[in-house]
């Protein structure tokens, strides 16, 4: 019984935390944008990411904001969208299969991940407006 209680309040913590993480997200925002790198735009946000085998390292000035882990070994692109607060990732493997993921900027949380074979033109937006 007391096991079974504790399970609940662990996963609905978990969900908390991933919801908490990942921000509130809205289905289609309306004036989405997105920079290839910190120095298509500037302005809009502060952040810089430098790419490193497999994982990408977010910075703002000097300060390292966070660390993401790519699904697979290749990160390919990558780019900052809603004003900087989350980052799109794509990555591949050897084989050439890529995936896109969706991070939260400030704390490194996986928020959406899609196959790319399973974006169509509009669905998921956020991988949608990312691909070639």
């Amino acid at each position: 019984m007391h096991l079974k209680r504790f399970q609940t309040y662990m996963l609905s913590f978990l969900g908390m935390v991933m919801f908490i993480g990942c921000g509130l997200i809205t289905p289609e925002p309306p004036a989405l944008s997105l920079q290839r790198s910190q120095a298509a735009n500037p302005s809009l946000h502060p952040y810089d990411a430098r790419s490193y085998s497999g994982r990408l390292e977010i910075f703002e000035g000097t300060k390292r904001v966070s660390a993401i882990r790519s699904a697979k070994s290749n990160i390919q692109r990558w780019g900052f969208i809603d004003s900087g607060r989350l980052i799109v990732v794509k990555s591949s493997d050897e084989e050439g299969l890529a995936v896109f993921e969706l991070f939260n900027v400030a704390t490194g949380v996986l928020c959406d991940k899609v196959l790319a074979h399973n974006i169509n033109k509009e669905r998921p937006f956020w991988a949608a407006q990312f691909t070639d």
